[in-house]
């Protein structure tokens, strides 16, 4: 297959948007394009309403118990945060200044979760104090998390409970 060739009777055509058409149709996006000396983007906080309402719709249509997640370095732009903490959309952090920037826009840490490899130190410290969900990627990270959770007494750590007995080599 070569560039800008398609598998004849396969396609996927775009949703449509009267709105956005009607944007897209008066030559703004052109003028600001031409304002601002080069591309731009064109924020619809609407639309980012209606997908994360069409997915937990879907969630809870197929019986699933599951939440719906913004990745946070996905787009830089507040409104996006501002929404999920609006609407209660959780929020993917990854860094602590996403995890900040999160909080103090109002998500709550209950509707964070903090993935990614190799956690800092202080980004691990925010998420047990603000009692965010952590993806946690290893025992060593494991261990840190609930040394914090254990120093800080915070009630939201639950997994240190229901872990398996850690392997010794005398139990090996």
């Amino acid at each position: 297959m070569t560039p800008g060739s398609r598998t004849p009777g396969l396609s996927l055509p775009a949703h449509p948007d009267p709105p956005l058409d009607a944007v897209l149709r008066s030559g703004l996006p052109q003028e600001l394009a031409y304002a601002f000396g080069g591309p731009f983007h064109l924020l619809l906080p609407d639309r980012f309403d209606a997908n994360t309402a069409a997915f937990r719709a879907a969630l809870a249509e197929a019986g699933a118990d599951g939440r719906t997640y913004f990745a946070k370095k996905a787009n830089k732009a507040a409104v996006w945060i501002e929404r999920c903490a609006m609407g209660g959309t959780g929020v993917d952090v990854a860094a602590v200044g996403e995890l900040r920037e999160a909080l103090g826009h109002g998500v709550r840490g209950e509707d964070i979760v903090v993935t990614g490899p190799a956690k800092a130190g202080d980004l691990l410290r925010v998420a047990v104090l603000q009692g965010c969900l952590i993806a946690v990627d290893a025992l060593d990270e494991l261990d840190r998390v609930i040394a914090l959770a254990t120093a800080t007494r915070s009630a939201g750590c639950c997994c240190a409970d229901s872990l398996p007995p850690r392997r010794t080599a005398a139990s090996v």
